[in-house]
């Protein structure tokens, strides 16, 4: 059964992003590397079949985090089950300069060659399932390092800020509940 705080995080998150709680997914802690690790419902390695599934593997979250890190979690699913989202993602990753890429094949080296994660996906697919999600991500729903707070240009946040919008909903309003 999934800790009650985990619960209680994505009940929050689909009360305040109405189109993140569309998704309908699970939750549960879990084991490994990372803070989280998120099955999609079409993951054929998912321990829950045709259901989003959000594991987290750190036990130490607390605070305002547990809300940012189930957020973040749930934008890998949205591309996939939402057209409108999913070109605004399109049009996020356009956004990116030549400064950036090299920026993220950087970041995929670290993780090709670092004996915790020894990411085997050639870098484009890395980037597409992995990457694109974690740094819009770590604009919308920031970690308690904010690794990416430097990262992005004028016209990133211009993107970012409209998919912000259309995760609160139709009228674009963030709700308390």
């Amino acid at each position: 059964m999934a800790d009650i705080e985990l619960e209680r995080a994505l009940s929050t998150v689909n009360d305040r992003f109405p189109v993140l709680g569309n998704i309908n997914a699970t939750i549960r802690r879990g084991t490994g590397h990372g803070h989280a690790e998120f099955y999609p419902s079409s993951e054929s390695r998912s321990p829950t079949p045709g259901v989003p599934l959000i594991e987290v593997r750190n036990s130490d979250i607390k605070g305002k985090w547990p809300e940012s890190l189930v957020a973040g979690e749930l934008m890998h699913e949205l591309p996939l089950i939402n057209n409108e989202f999913s070109k605004l993602r399109d049009s996020f990753v356009k956004t990116l300069n030549k400064r950036q890429m090299l920026e993220q094949e950087d970041a995929y080296q670290f993780f090709a060659n670092h004996p915790d994660f020894q990411e085997e996906r050639e870098f484009k697919d890395w980037f597409e399932v992995s990457r694109i999600d974690g740094l819009i991500r770590g604009y919308l729903f920031p970690d308690e390092q904010n690794n990416f707070k430097d990262f992005y240009t004028d016209e990133n946040i211009k993107v970012l800020e409209e998919m912000r919008d259309f995760i609160k909903g139709i009228d674009g309003e963030e709700t308390d509940e």
